[in-house]
């Protein structure tokens, strides 16, 4: 081929040469002539077949799997499942020994060491990489015969070939095929957690519908599939609540949450996941004695406390409300103990002397307790708000990690935090110097608490790819590393979604990532639409945890809210529009989030660019008639926001607004 190209090029540039003389006409006659004596010959040289699975109505590709683990007939199970879900035709799955046809696909799942069942047909998969999740998507001729390859250094591994194809399906009415590929991939970071982690200070209305200790089971567990498919090989789960929280706040009791998460580490264990176990080392939640809970629009308070071990009362609570209830209910169902220890911890109590040693020997103590009923079980020690504050005669970060009390086997996990508190080399390689395995844990990156801890929906995509980016790759060492979800089933997946690739690849392009997204979701037509309001969203509700919500530029705000309400107008979707990712939320439901949030934000945007000017220039005159009109306009605004998912956020930042001017809503104002 690159013989018949070169004399191509030659033989034009000999007959430019001749005809200099000539017209032009004749020039552009003679150089069609040349390439319609040569094109034809390139294009029929590289035209590679389309490896297709459904054709015509008809199923033309057949899926096999080593039926030796579970997980393989499982994904074989969804990879057809998602193909009819796409075509409403079905693919063929079977376990074992197949014998192919030269006119059909043969889908080959095989994640075994040796790689036997490629064997049996003729084929080879060389992966090149050790690490556990590392696969290989490709399509071959072999003996005149189609296959595509799904080939992994483990199960789980085929599980991420198997999510990878489905997004490289190319589906055509009722047609579905592949082109010619070779896909290799292996993730940076060997274990990849999405936090399953709660929304606070929301009215119980938005937290039964947001947050999955409410949700029924098979809604939870369709969602760590979700995760999965995203990329994560880890669940980070919680259990820090009592039966005076749970029931007024979710109408749920805690035995049956422990279920709940039994279910969630059960999925998990199926899908190849490892479970991890965040708690609040020493604290608990408070039990509220009193609710008001006539109301879905009621706000459960939260109440802490902490254990101090030298304290008899407060040991004696510590073991039977954590090691004491941890340790039985849970030491089967997970992988790792993730122990935070001045997360809504520490030891406060003034009669106490505790030190940090102390609470090193909790940690131990957790540990042992742990492994006398699954000896497999890790645990890690958090540094997430640890301080001399937290903890008495904590110096620095070699208090913890150099001290003899803590076996080496402790992984010692570093906290990140948004823009506040970036990822430190010197922190990964210091634990590993002290002896320890090193991960990270990171807080208010991804998703909520943004300020006060409200909810409100938050696009964080760049500042997500910037923070991956920035990283070393001597980062690669970490043992795991963490994304926190808050708030579930809101339009906001899309940082989860590019969350999931960047732990695979932190070099990865947002832009691009986002249009993948927007694409597969609503479409190559509305895509745009979509991506300039996540990009919008992004600039006009980026909060860092800072103290000043109110936006620097309240008119540029209300002209860029405008500009993506009109752009999400021109989203249309189409009835028969199918999405091509399986998420717990629809198309429609997250045009519609966005177009809340947008609104809400435009509605603040002007409220602070012409109504709150008014406001000061009557509190001036000492006009009590235009000052109250305004604040009853306000208040009216800030009840609408503070009942939904998207004016949380603006109804506390006009709290705070009118704080500063000495107002507080409810009370006398004038």
């Amino acid at each position: 081929m690159n013989e018949i190209i070169f004399l191509y090029q030659i033989l034009m540039n000999q007959i430019l040469k001749k005809i200099r003389h000539v017209g032009y006409i004749k020039l552009q006659l003679a150089a069609l002539v040349m390439t319609a004596l040569f094109l034809p010959v390139r294009a029929a040289e590289v035209k590679q077949p389309l490896i297709e699975l459904v054709k015509g109505k008809k199923a033309v590709a057949t899926i096999i799997y080593s039926n030796d683990v579970p997980l393989y007939g499982l994904t074989a199970g969804r990879l057809a499942a998602y193909i009819e879900k796409q075509t409403d035709i079905q693919v063929p799955v079977t376990a074992g020994n197949f014998m192919p046809s030269d006119k059909n696909t043969t889908v080959i799942l095989d994640g075994t060491t040796d790689k036997s069942l490629l064997g049996k047909y003729g084929l080879k998969a060389e992966l090149k990489s050790n690490h556990s999740d590392t696969y290989l998507l490709k399509t071959v001729w072999h003996n005149n015969m189609p296959f595509i390859i799904l080939a992994g250094n483990s199960p789980s591994a085929v599980s991420f070939a198997a999510f990878r194809l489905m997004e490289e399906l190319e589906v055509t009415g009722k047609n579905a095929f592949v082109r010619q590929m070779d896909i290799r991939a292996e993730p940076f970071f060997k274990n990849r957690l999405i936090s399953m982690g709660n929304i606070w200070q929301a009215g119980l209305e938005i937290e039964r519908k947001y947050n999955i200790e409410a949700w029924p089971v098979d809604k939870i567990l369709k969602s760590v599939d979700m995760y999965n498919s995203f990329g994560f090989n880890g669940l980070e789960v919680l259990d820090r609540f009592n039966e005076g929280y749970l029931t007024p706040c979710y109408g749920i009791t805690r035995e049956e949450w422990r279920n709940k998460i039994w279910a969630m580490a059960d999925r998990a264990h199926l899908n190849g996941q490892k479970v991890y176990l965040r708690a609040w080392g020493n604290a608990v939640m408070a039990d509220p004695k009193k609710f008001k809970t006539d109301s879905l629009s009621t706000r459960i308070p939260r109440r802490f406390e902490n254990f101090c071990p030298d304290l008899p009362e407060d040991r004696k609570r510590w073991e039977t409300e954590i090691r004491d209830y941890y340790v039985p209910n849970y030491a089967n169902h997970i992988d790792v103990f993730m122990g935070h220890w001045a997360d809504r911890g520490g030891c406060k109590d003034p009669l106490s002397k505790a030190t940090i040693d102390d609470c090193l020997r909790l940690q131990m103590e957790l540990q042992d307790s742990f492994r006398k009923i699954n000896p497999e079980i890790q645990t890690s020690f958090s540094f997430w708000r640890v301080n001399a504050n937290a903890w008495r005669g904590y110096q620095d970060h070699h208090s913890v990690s150099a001290s003899p009390i803590l076996n080496k086997d402790v992984v010692m996990v570093q906290a990140t935090r948004s823009e506040s508190d970036l990822y430190s080399a010197k922190l990964t390689s210091d634990f590993i110097a002290d002896g320890h395995k090193a991960a990270v844990w990171s807080w208010s990156r991804a998703d909520v608490e943004a300020y006060q801890n409200d909810a409100s929906m938050l696009i964080r995509t760049h500042s997500i790819g910037k923070y991956f980016s920035d990283l070393p790759t001597s980062a690669k060492v970490l043992e795991w590393h963490n994304i926190e979800r808050c708030q579930h089933g809101l339009g906001n997946v899309i940082n989860f979604y590019v969350a999931g690739k960047l732990l695979w690849n932190p070099k990865a392009n947002v832009d691009t990532l986002m249009q993948d997204f927007a694409v597969k979701m609503f479409g190559e037509n509305n895509a745009p639409y979509i991506v300039e309001a996540y990009n919008v969203m992004e600039k006009v509700r980026v909060t860092d945890n800072k103290d000043k919500p109110s936006p620097e530029n309240p008119r540029q705000m209300t002209s860029l809210c405008q500009k993506a309400l009109k752009a999400l107008d021109k989203v249309k979707l189409d009835p028969n529009f199918r999405p091509r990712l399986d998420l717990l939320i629809s198309p429609q439901q997250i045009k519609k989030d966005l177009v809340d949030a947008l609104t809400v934000i435009k509605e603040y945007s002007t409220a602070v660019s012409e109504d709150l000017p008014t406001l000061d220039s009557a509190i001036k005159a000492k006009d009590k008639h235009q000052q109250e009109k305004l604040l009853n306009t306000l208040k009216v605004k800030i009840d609408t926001w503070d009942n939904s998912i998207a004016g949380l956020f603006e109804a506390r930042a006009m709290e705070q607004e009118l704080n500063r001017r000495g107002i507080k809503i409810g009370e006398e104002y004038l």
